[in-house]
Parts: C-alpha cells; sequence; structure tokens
C-alpha cells in the first residue's frame, strides 16, 4: 500500500527532529558549543544559557512531553540544578530548584532553525525567594 511507505517516511522524519532536540539538550548540558553553533535557530540560547550553566552548573532537562509534526517540534522540558553561583543579579542561595521550559523549534536537515523558549521565571526566582515584586511598585504612598 502506497500510504505504508508515506507514512515510515514521515516516522524517520520525526525521528530525525525528536533526535536532533534530545541532542541539543545534551550538547547544552555538555556546554559543547561547538555542537550548538551548527544549529542557526539557538543564537539567544547560545548567548543566555552559559550564564544559565554558570548560576547552576549541575543543571538537567528531563522532557515530560513532547510532540512532533513535521519539522516542528513542541516539547515541556523541566530544568533541574542547584543555584551555586550569581544569577540575575541574585546571590547564590545553594537551593535546589525545578522549574519548567516551554519549547517550539523548527527542525531542517537535522539543524533547529527556529527555537522558540519560555521559561518559568516566575516560579524559578519563587524559589529561589527572590522578590516577584520590583521594589517601589505596588507600595502604598
Amino acid at each position: 500500500m502506497v500510504y505504508e511507505g508515506i507514512d515510515e517516511v514521515i516516522r524517520m522524519a520525526e525521528r530525525t527532529t525528536l533526535d536532533t532536540f534530545h541532542q541539543m539538550l545534551a550538547d547544552l548540558e555538555r556546554d559543547d558549543w561547538a555542537a550548538l553553533a551548527q544549529h542557526p535557530g539557538l543564537g539567544e540560547t547560545r548567548e543566555h544559557f552559559p550564564h544559565v550553566h554558570a548560576a547552576f552548573p549541575d543543571l538537567r532537562h528531563t522532557i515530560e512531553s513532547e510532540f512532533v509534526n513535521g519539522e516542528m517540534l513542541a516539547a515541556v522540558v523541566y530544568l533541574e540544578g542547584t543555584h551555586l553561583g550569581p544569577y540575575w543579579g541574585l546571590a547564590p542561595t545553594g537551593k535546589h530548584v525545578r522549574y519548567r521550559l516551554l519549547v517550539i523549534d523548527r527542525i531542517v536537515d537535522g539543524k533547529i532553525v527556529l527555537h522558540h523558549a519560555a521559561p518559568d521565571f516566575l516560579g524559578l526566582f519563587a524559589q529561589l525567594g527572590a522578590p516577584l515584586r520590583p521594589e517601589g511598585v505596588g507600595a502604598e504612598a
């Protein structure tokens, strides 16, 4: 049947998309910037993640769920680690944190060409005990 062949091609393409995403997470955990440089869509991640990894050197990713449709991948990823270095002006707390990251990627020919990541910064900073309201905002006069 013709559709069986098409289904197999789709499954192979989706497997490549998943493998690329999983490899990217592994490269982040190892600080493998050379491997990450091959992905044109990861420019902002390559810029920001060294600061994250310096603050949370034991940071690990756990994929809770993922969905692939053609070149597009969506995932819910949890990041977990210990706050051992300064992060966004917050001194190290030594606290272990776990926070969610929503990801949408477009992967073409094994390369991440578009990457959207929405971390739960509110949840992260609440766990670290950071003030959730900027100084002076909401203060009564």
